[in-house]
């Protein structure tokens, strides 16, 4: 059962690959464009007769390529580019508003989608598509230096700084690096990374969840945000408890993350799967380092609450009774 169940949750996570889809969505509605416009070339970004992108950094060789004179493009597709989506979006919305302003606007309905279309499919593919490329390159590099060459001092700020690029949206380009590592090498590390980041932020609500002693109201949000930690997701404790009214319960879940990375790292726990962190994590990890992985969220889990304890202490400032305005860290920070 367990391992159809896996098997079921691995099929899941290949939605990953087609993220370019919803991020050129959003991306181009954020930037003022036509968000319609955004999805087609999203799908394009993952269109089956490409080949994918993974099976190219694999083997670069068996690409095939569009030649232009000079100008040799390979036929790859950008599954998990949120780098190449952001940066083509940026430029489409731009195209669309220029081709508004100088196209007459009896032929508009026309025209405007079509040379907006053109012209971002040729810069995705000529210039952001590479650019974004070599964005998440340097990002993975930085990746591997930190968690292959600087051991566990590495994986502790790889697993602290985890959850600050999820609050900035700018996480998304690791899902690609993570089917990279599982098509390449059959394991996956960062899986553990992403587990015990999540789980810390579940830390630090429940540490919130006791320090409101006499809030009932406090006390339901933090509970609740901390539920969906437990299967991966972590804003509702980020934004509901951790950074309600300030930063620092946010910081102790990042050093409670960091302390369960370097666990893990320690221990080298691996999976080989994707997309599954906290308790559904369990289905994927290597059964070697399935006691490891378990103690590394545990650890992960209690550093925040330890440390939202002990802040709380140092400030002097006790919780308020049920009529109050909040209690510990709503009023002490």
């Amino acid at each position: 059962f367990l391992k159809n169940l896996a098997s079921f949750f691995a099929i899941i996570a290949t939605t990953f690959d087609y993220l370019p889809v919803l991020v050129m969505y959003s991306a181009v509605k954020r930037f003022g464009g036509n968000p319609i416009l955004g999805i087609l070339v999203g799908i394009v970004m993952v269109h089956p007769s490409l080949m994918n992108r993974n099976t190219f950094v694999m083997d670069p060789t068996g690409a095939e390529y569009w030649n232009f004179g000079p100008l040799s493009i390979p036929m790859v597709a950008f599954q998990g580019g949120v780098f190449p989506a952001i940066l083509t979006a940026w430029f489409m919305a731009k195209v669309e508003k220029i081709a508004q302003k100088y196209i007459p606007e009896v032929v508009s309905f026309v025209f405007v989608p079509t040379v907006t279309l053109i012209l971002a499919n040729v810069a995705l593919f000529t210039v952001f598509g590479p650019l974004g490329n070599l964005i998440g390159d340097v990002l993975a590099g930085v990746i591997d230096i930190l968690y292959n060459r600087m051991g566990v001092f590495g994986a502790f700020v790889f697993a602290a700084f985890l959850q600050p690029l999820v609050v900035t949206g700018t996480h998304q380009f690791i899902q690609g690096i993570e089917a990279n590592l599982v098509a390449t090498t059959g394991f996956n590390y960062i899986q553990a990374i992403w587990s015990v980041s999540i789980i810390a932020q579940g830390g630090g609500a429940i540490g919130m969840y006791l320090i409101h002693k006499k809030h009932s109201k406090e006390r339901n949000i933090c509970m609740s945000s901390f539920i969906p930690t437990l299967v991966g997701i972590s804003e509702p404790a980020i934004f509901a408890a951790n950074m309600r009214y300030s930063i620092i319960p946010f910081i102790c879940a990042c050093i409670g993350a960091g302390c369960g990375g370097a666990f893990v790292k320690l221990f080298e726990v691996r999976a080989i799967g994707q997309g599954l962190t906290g308790v559904l994590g369990l289905l994927i990890v290597t059964p070697e380092t399935l006691v490891w992985y378990v103690a590394g969220n545990l650890i992960a889990f209690l550093v925040p609450i330890i440390l939202i304890f002990a802040y709380n202490k140092a400030k002097g400032v006790p919780t308020t009774d049920e009529e109050g305005a909040g209690a510990g860290f709503d009023v002490s920070f």
